[in-house]
């Protein structure tokens, strides 16, 4: 019987010097996936460290914006009024961006409870409307649901103060007016409303969304993670979200099964 291990199994003719070739392509595979890895680890360990700092920084914007807003209520100068309403609506942008990359950096799971959907909206009229006025747009609110949702709360709001500072922003060029609403949708869902006159998504913007880092207002401070963060949101609560975007406006959807 011939003895067939493997030290004395001959290859075929070229067999072994394509064997080799391959093996050195796997080598420096390998090696470029060994880099990629350690490259991997440091956008963590960065992502912890500047996930701490940006906490930091929410937590000393929320303190300069009530001060700012103490300041207001106690101004008489005209020009000091405007001067505080304009340095609050930039301290309002940079809590949304640094909101936004916190939650884009810790992922956070959230904790579910039963709350009606009207406390919510009710809250994002408190938050939006200032600002909104403050850029010459009328905020209107409304809702004619009084179903109950089981998600958190917080990060729900998150979602809807980030949609109805996105449409400000787009109807501000024109002082224009944004609409939020929630109403009863199909199948056992609620669906909130934000839409606003603003001239529109673009079209290089369109076609990728809810991606990261998309966005059509770098110019006045947008990271392009608010729908990103939002849609993550949404679908880990078992909901869906919807934009429709033309020359007149734009119109996102947000549905969400009601609390049995």
């Amino acid at each position: 019987m011939k003895n067939t291990s493997p030290s004395n199994l001959t290859l075929p003719f070229g067999a072994e010097a394509s064997l080799r070739v391959r093996v050195r392509e796997l080598e420096r595979e390998r090696d470029a996936l060994r880099g990629e890895v350690i490259g991997l680890q440091r956008v963590a360990e960065a992502g912890l460290l500047t996930g701490g700092l940006a906490h930091d920084l929410r937590n000393q914007l929320t303190a300069f914006l009530g001060a700012a807003e103490l300041a207001l209520m106690q101004g008489h100068s005209d020009a000091l009024r405007e001067g505080l309403r304009a340095t609050m609506r930039q301290g309002w942008r940079m809590h949304e961006t640094v909101d936004a990359f916190v939650q884009f950096v810790q992922r956070r799971e959230g904790r579910a409870r039963v709350f009606e959907v009207k406390e919510s909206m009710d809250g994002l009229e408190r938050l939006v409307d200032p600002v909104a006025r403050g850029e010459g747009v009328e905020f209107l609110q409304s809702c004619a649901t009084r179903a109950s949702l089981c998600a958190d709360r917080q990060l729900l709001e998150q979602v809807l103060v980030n949609l109805s500072m996105n449409a400000v922003r787009a109807a501000a060029s024109g002082g224009g007016r944004v609409i939020a609403s929630a109403v009863d949708g199909e199948d056992g869902f609620v669906r909130i409303t934000v839409r606003d006159t603003g001239p529109g998504i673009r079209e290089d913007v369109r076609r990728r969304l809810f991606q990261p880092f998309a966005t059509g207002h770098a110019a006045s401070g947008g990271t392009g993670l608010g729908l990103y963060v939002a849609q993550q949101i949404v679908q880990r609560w078992g909901g869906t979200i919807r934009i429709e975007t033309s020359g007149t406006g734009t119109r996102v959807d947000v549905d969400l099964p009601i609390a049995s």
